[in-house]
């Protein structure tokens, strides 16, 4: 009976680690490349849409969207392109040396996302 508790109490333990390293590693993805996430917003809106049948504009309906901010180093430049690879969007920036980086965001065709310019501090580029 110990046998059997301390093999089930290992494979709990295996599972536990596993759910962790998965938990690190979503967190990880979640940063992008070039994109660090921040927080969440709802926003509220009244909005009319559309036209009634004797052309009038309709009363507004109450929208919500949730919407995830991510961070882009300011030093990234100015945004010149967005492209598209599956899910994912590549912003484009361009740097006043004429440097291009690029950052991603993820499954960007499935969330509604604002992007946020961030300053950053103790900038350190190492060339190798």
């Amino acid at each position: 009976m110990k046998g059997r508790t301390a093999a089930a109490l290992t494979v709990a333990g295996f599972g536990l680690g596993a759910l962790a390293v998965a938990g690190l590693a979503e967190e990880d993805a979640r940063r992008g490349l070039g994109t660090f996430w921040s927080h969440f917003t709802d926003e509220k809106y009244d909005l009319s849409v559309g036209m009634t049948a004797t052309a009038q504009p309709r009363l507004p309906d109450r929208f919500v969207e949730a919407r995830e901010h991510v961070i882009v180093p300011n030093y990234y430049g100015d945004l010149f392109q967005i492209t598209q690879n599956g899910n994912d969007s590549i912003f484009w920036y361009r740097s006043n040396d004429g440097s291009v980086r690029n950052a991603l965001v993820s499954n960007a065709n499935t969330k509604a996302f604002q992007i946020d310019r961030g300053p950053v501090g103790r900038l350190e580029i190492k060339v190798r």
